[in-house]
C-alpha cells in the first residue's frame, strides 16, 4: 500500500473540508453595510436629506444669502452657489449656539471643514457667525451689513469660494444665531 498516496488524499479531503467550511463561514458572516445603512456623515461624497426649516427661518437664510450674493455680483465676483447641505451643516452650527450647546463662535469648526470635504471636493474652507436680537424680518440684512463691514468677514465674502450655505436658529430669548459656509478654492 503507498502510504505517500493516501496522505496526499488525506490531505486534499481535509484541504476541501476547510475550504467548504471557511465558504460556509463566508456565507453566513453578515453582510457589509449597505450605502444607505451608513451614518450619512460617514458617506463620503453624500449629502444626507435635508430638514425642512420653519418658513421664518428660512426667509432669514435666503434672504441672508441673497445679500451676499448681491454684494458679491456688485463688486464684480461670481455669485455663490446655495448648497442645501452646506447650509444644513451652518444651520447644525446656529443651532447649537442658540442652544447654548457651543459658545457663540468658531467652536468644532475643524468637523464642519471635514464634513464639507467629504460631501464635495474643496481644498478652501470658510465660515463667518453672527448673533442678533434683531426682529427676523430684519435680522438678514443687518447681519450681511455687519460682515461687510469687518475686515475678516468681508474676506470671506470676497473669498475664492463658488459654494456656500446659510443656517440659522433663534432661541426662546429671541436671538437669532447665523452661519455662513464657504468652500472652494480657498480665500
Amino acid at each position: 500500500m503507498d502510504h505517500s498516496r493516501t496522505r496526499q488524499r488525506r490531505i486534499g479531503s481535509v484541504g476541501w473540508l476547510m475550504l467548504i467550511l471557511l465558504a460556509s463561514m463566508i456565507a453566513c458572516a453578515p453582510a457589509p453595510p449597505s450605502r444607505e445603512s451608513v451614518p450619512p456623515s460617514r458617506r463620503p461624497g453624500a449629502a444626507p436629506p435635508i430638514e425642512s426649516v420653519p418658513a421664518p427661518i428660512a426667509d432669514v437664510e435666503r434672504q441672508a444669502f441673497s445679500g451676499v450674493n448681491d454684494y458679491r455680483t456688485s463688486i464684480g465676483l461670481r455669485p455663490l452657489v446655495n448648497d442645501a447641505y452646506l447650509a444644513q451643516i451652518a444651520r447644525h452650527h446656529s443651532r447649537a449656539m442658540a442652544q447654548g450647546l457651543v459658545p457663540f463662535g468658531h467652536a468644532q469648526m475643524k468637523q464642519r471643514a471635514g464634513e464639507v470635504r467629504a460631501y464635495m471636493p474643496a481644498r478652501g474652507f470658510a465660515e463667518n457667525v453672527a448673533k442678533s436680537s434683531r426682529s427676523l424680518d430684519r435680522v438678514a440684512m443687518a447681519t450681511v451689513r455687519n460682515w461687510i463691514a469687518s475686515p475678516v468677514h468681508l474676506h470671506n465674502i470676497e473669498g475664492r469660494y463658488s459654494t456656500s450655505g446659510i443656517g440659522a436658529a433663534r432661541n426662546e430669548q429671541g436671538v437669532t444665531y447665523l452661519t455662513q459656509v464657504f468652500a472652494g478654492q480657498g480665500g
